[in-house]
């Protein structure tokens, strides 16, 4: 089904405060407990897969599996992220991820994300990331 995506990031960074918010069109599909978001943003294509039972969601931009970032309460992710200045080393310390209003088959969905950021080992910012799904209308 056709779904409307706004992603709504809030970072700090040394005490400052950066936030920003995207909106983008996709497709949302059920394959049996998992959830697949699929969409473009800025251009480059990204899939979403959503395991609400597990409060555990992954994120593969341009179809590049060893890339995926995975947010679960409890795991630091490491990952080789490639920009467009050249492949950093992140790391994602995600404390917790909150599936509300969770009507995936309908397309609806309000998913929070709360992780630490970290480069080179070093703290980089403490983020939240707001993720609201909902039915596309024209």
């Amino acid at each position: 089904m056709k779904v409307k995506m706004t992603m709504h990031t809030r970072q700090k960074y040394d005490g400052d405060l950066d936030s920003f918010e995207l909106e983008n069109s996709g497709v949302l599909i059920q394959r049996g407990e998992v959830f697949l978001l699929s969409y473009f943003q800025e251009g480059v294509h990204h899939s979403m897969k959503l395991f609400p039972s597990e409060k555990r969601l992954e994120i593969v931009r341009n179809w590049k599996e060893e890339e995926s970032l995975v947010y679960e309460g409890g795991v630091r992710w490491k990952v080789n992220y490639e920009t467009e200045v050249g492949v950093l080393p992140l790391e994602f310390d995600t404390a917790e991820v909150d599936f509300r209003n969770t009507e995936l088959q309908k397309g609806r969905a309000e998913i929070r994300l709360y992780y630490t950021l970290f480069q080179f080992g070093q703290k980089v910012a403490e983020t939240e990331l707001s993720i609201a799904i909902f039915p596309f209308s024209e």
